[in-house]
């Protein structure tokens, strides 16, 4: 079971503005994280940016 859901964002606007959001809370996380926090930032969550908008 994926303890995530999948969004689809066809507007490109949107899309920038959701990827802003998104890098601002997973920069919030990591800091929240402490000694921890280097290794929550190596960790790639931009592949769901790079997929073409249909």
């Amino acid at each position: 079971m994926q303890s995530w859901r999948f969004v689809r964002i066809s507007c490109p606007d949107l899309r920038d503005a959701v990827h802003t959001l998104v890098e601002q809370e997973r920069i919030r996380a990591a800091k929240a994280l402490s000694e921890r926090e280097d290794e929550f930032m190596k960790m790639k969550f931009e592949n769901a940016w790079d997929t073409p908008c249909r």
